[in-house]
């Protein structure tokens, strides 16, 4: 029995290992057959010449234009954009707005002119852009930006610290750089407050190629917490009037930013024994700029004001 078993599990050896020489000997032949590799061969040089003899895939020319806009600075600033129209809860106003930005603090006494600092630096030592153009201003205490209606602007970027190798000279506290808001269809807002019988409206209307926009705002004395008067009275009419268009290689955008307040109230600790009112603050801010994609760039601005 056990020899019988020895035999049968050698010839079961020797099977195995017969068919696997016979395998890898098909194997073989089938490698060293010069009419299969000729075919593989033809058959490969066959689709490269396809491939090659196809012509190249032409679409037409695609060109892809943009504005600059208040996001424009290296990432290396301490730099935060923001904007009035995704704020969490709308701002009263432009300086409402600001102060959210850590390191921004109010200035000054309450009211239109009120000012801001940026990590302590007051507002002559922040440089403001308004559309790329700086903003100067006829006071001592810094310029204030609420000229403009806070519906009218769109980004606004807040640089904290100095950044005067960016933005040049006057950015040695920080710098705010504000972009005008491009209304791209119709729109109308209103708003109303108790505090001081506030009340706005604005509306605009735009395309692709032009913006428009103009707005209203007053308001009367309001009070503070405590109850204390306040000489916060003023009445402002504003308007955007913004343009682009290309030339061929160029584009070309002009903006128009007039903004006129009159009867402006200034608070002070003995209001309303001693009143301080301003008759008039007019601003009109204009600009034409030619810009290139190699980055040339040539620009006209104009800003002409009067406070009296």
């Amino acid at each position: 029995m056990s020899r019988t078993l020895q035999r049968s599990t050698l010839a079961a050896i020797l099977g195995i290992v017969s068919f696997a020489d016979d395998a890898g000997l098909v194997r073989a032949a089938e490698d060293s057959d010069p009419r299969k590799k000729t075919s593989e061969t033809t058959q490969t040089e066959a689709e490269h010449a396809s491939l090659q003899g196809e012509a190249p895939w032409v679409t037409e020319a695609i060109r892809v234009t943009a504005r600059g806009t208040a996001n424009d600075y290296p990432s290396a600033l301490a730099s935060e954009a923001i904007s009035f129209q995704e704020s969490i809860a709308s701002p009263s106003d432009f300086q409402d707005l600001i102060t959210r930005v850590p390191g921004v603090g109010a200035t000054g006494q309450n009211g239109i002119f009120e000012t801001f600092s940026i990590r302590g630096s007051g507002a002559n030592s922040i440089l403001i852009l308004v559309g790329g153009m700086p903003i100067t201003a006829q006071r001592r205490a810094g310029v204030p930006v609420a000229f403009v209606e806070p519906a009218l602007l769109g980004d606004i970027n807040v640089t904290r610290g100095p950044s005067v190798a960016h933005f040049g000279a006057g950015a040695l506290g920080g710098a705010i750089s504000i972009e005008p808001r491009w209304f791209d269809a119709s729109f109308v807002e209103g708003g109303y407050a108790t505090s001081g019988d506030e009340s706005n409206l604005t509306a605009g209307y735009g395309s692709e190629n032009f913006s428009f926009a103009a707005s209203h705002h007053e308001a009367g004395d309001s009070e503070a917490p405590d109850g204390t008067p306040l000489n916060t009275s003023f009445r402002r009419e504003s308007a955007s009037l913004q343009m682009r268009t290309q030339l061929g290689d160029f584009n070309l955008d002009a903006l128009l930013l007039p903004s006129r307040t009159e009867n402006i109230g200034k608070s002070n600790t003995r209001f309303p024994n001693r009143t301080t009112t301003y008759p008039e603050d007019s601003h009109t801010l204009g600009r034409i700029r030619l810009r290139h994609a190699n980055g040339f760039e040539a620009a006209l601005r104009v800003h002409d004001q009067y406070l009296g």
